[in-house]
């Protein structure tokens, strides 16, 4: 499951929580006539489900559309992602959920895009510091409907493992880490980029777009998130 927000989903083009939740209800109705009820409560109540949260709801929802930031400053609007999450969490429990990741924001003012805009080569230190401090409000939440709800949980620390390598990328052997593989790699990023020329190595790429991952940096991050789990969960 992805960005809270349903304004997210209309505007980045994904699926909206209540909509994934609508097609989870649809899933395990499907798994039921399948395997039978039992079976199917066992199946989704020992699974493990991903939740990702907060970067398009900061980049496009308050930055890029300013609707949000029209309505709330952005101590209300981290309370306002954070009760949302709260509210699905506790949807997704009631559907019989029980081991949950949630992954926290990246340093997204180090994205190619942002830097862009701020017509700058260095990475926007108060878009990281709302991450960071996004992250440590969802992950006391996390641990809250931990102990609430008889969840076992795992918060997922991406923002460090980031920050670290693009500090020392040629560690984890990427040369680039200011601008994306595709076209430019300054402003181009999702459809944007068709028809457009790569770069000749996207492993020494950290960033595909101006806004997305390699493959590269995205086996580091899920590797992270894969070692967090086993160990939480």
């Amino acid at each position: 499951m992805r960005e809270m927000g349903n304004q997210s989903s209309n505007t980045a083009n994904v699926i909206s929580l209540n909509k994934q939740l609508e097609y989870f209800k649809e899933y395990k109705i499907r798994m039921e006539r399948l395997v039978g009820k039992e079976d199917a409560h066992k199946i989704v109540e020992n699974a493990v489900y991903i939740l990702s949260m907060g970067t398009n709801d900061f980049l496009q929802n308050y930055y890029i559309d300013p609707t949000r930031s029209h309505m709330f400053t952005i101590a209300q609007y981290q309370r306002y992602l954070i009760s949302c999450m709260e509210t699905y969490v506790k949807k997704m429990h009631s559907l019989g959920v029980r081991r949950l990741a949630v992954v926290g924001m990246e340093p997204f003012g180090c994205m190619p895009l942002i830097r862009t805009l701020k017509d700058s080569v260095e990475c926007d230190e108060n878009m990281n510091q709302l991450a960071l401090s996004f992250n440590l409000l969802l992950k006391a939440k996390v641990s809250e409907l931990e102990a609430t709800l008889g969840m076992r949980t795992a918060f997922v620390d991406i923002y460090g493992v980031i920050q670290n390598i693009l500090r020392y990328p040629s560690r984890d052997g990427f040369a680039e880490t200011k601008k994306g593989c595709c076209g430019s790699g300054l402003t181009e990023f999702g459809t944007s980029l068709k028809g457009l020329n790569m770069c000749a190595n996207h492993t020494k790429y950290i960033y595909w777009d101006a806004v997305h991952f390699t493959e590269s940096m995205y086996y580091i991050i899920a590797d992270k998130a894969v070692k967090t789990i086993i160990e939480s969960l």
